[in-house]
């Protein structure tokens, strides 16, 4: 659908295809309000989902009113009709979501949208701002961080009252068309050059060729075609955030980053993105994949601590620190070259 309407705009039009149908505003097929209650959808990936497929897991995991409708509207593209506005709300405030680890982007439409036109390029991540100096544990220099990512949301707490521990967390609408940003370059009052890595919420399955979301690193058009061991792998799992936030705000979601099994294997995460107490993620992996699997995700994201473990394997520790090491080359490269943003 998408190739047939980049192909219009080169058609020699017949006279009959030149008429011109009016749009009647007295007799539109949505209302006003019904398409304040729409959001169009896009899954990331090269993979074709059904609409049955999304349709009954995700009305499943966002625990919406059943009458709530998922059409159709090309590869892996739907529009969604909410029951109301507060079931809207309180879905696109929860992103990102994620099915089958593929990026779910939702995009409120305007009644003249197009919506194979629409722009399903941002999408809006929790980033934790890591290694970050004393002087920069403000809301304005928060804001002027994240500024450098992409639109700013919002921003956790009020100066030092709102500071995580190691990092600051702000809300940002990145461009998922372009790579992760894996950190931001600071110079600091001294005039030393400093990196403050990056760390991304509830993220997608991404590629670790190019550092983009929506296909895996077989499919990356710039993958290299010669593979060198000694060149550090330039994106990878340390992209992702270890610790999230549950949210206390609202107690009638009991879910936060849920993910589960549904019909044939299908995986969801999504979940609240406001404040709360924190907890580790690998609290969720033993409800997500049971214990095995949650060991060995726990050893390739570098988990400090495997749930029901006391002890990890030679084996995984050098796996670790295999990553760290790798991290580090990366972040000390791009340290190397580049403009900072002077505090």
């Amino acid at each position: 659908m998408d190739e047939i309407t980049d192909l219009w705009e080169h058609f020699k039009s017949t006279n009959d295809e030149n008429e011109t149908v009016t749009i009647d505003r007295g007799k539109p097929i949505l209302t006003a309000d019904n398409v304040k209650l729409c959001v169009v959808a896009k899954l990331h990936t090269s993979k074709r989902i059904s609409a049955e497929a999304i349709r009954s897991v995700m009305k499943s995991v966002w625990r919406v009113h059943n009458s709530t409708r998922f059409e159709p509207l090309g590869m892996n593209i739907y529009v969604i009709l909410f029951k109301s506005l507060s079931e809207k709300s309180r879905v696109l405030s929860s992103g990102p979501w994620t099915f089958n680890k593929s990026l779910l982007v939702l995009t409120s439409p305007t009644a003249t949208n197009q919506p194979l036109d629409m722009n399903f390029n941002f999408c809006a991540f929790w980033i934790q701002i890591h290694n970050i100096p004393f002087e920069c544990i403000s809301t304005e220099m928060a804001n002027i961080l994240g500024a450098k990512l992409g639109d700013v949301e919002e921003i956790e707490g009020d100066g030092a009252d709102g500071w995580a521990g190691p990092f600051i967390r702000v809300r940002v609408k990145i461009d998922v068309s372009k790579p992760l940003r894996r950190g931001i370059k600071l110079k600091n009052s001294d005039g030393k050059d400093i990196w403050c890595p990056l760390r991304y919420e509830k993220l997608p399955d991404f590629c670790y060729e190019c550092g983009k979301i929506g296909h895996s690193g077989r499919e990356c058009e710039q993958r290299s075609k010669v593979v060198t061991t000694n060149s550090p792998e330039q994106y990878g799992d340390w992209l992702r955030a270890t610790l999230l936030k549950k949210s206390v705000s609202h107690p009638e979601e009991e879910v936060f980053w849920r993910g589960g099994r549904f019909g044939r294997g299908h995986q969801v995460n999504g979940g609240r993105g406001g404040r709360g107490d924190w907890r580790r993620r690998d609290e969720n992996w033993r409800d997500i994949d049971g214990p095995e699997s949650s060991h060995r995700r726990a050893v390739e994201e570098g988990v400090d601590r495997v749930p029901n473990e006391e002890s990890v394997t030679a084996a995984e520790i050098t796996l670790r620190q295999a990553k760290i090491t790798s991290q580090h080359l990366v972040e000390q490269s791009i340290l190397n070259d580049g403009q900072a943003v002077r505090i």
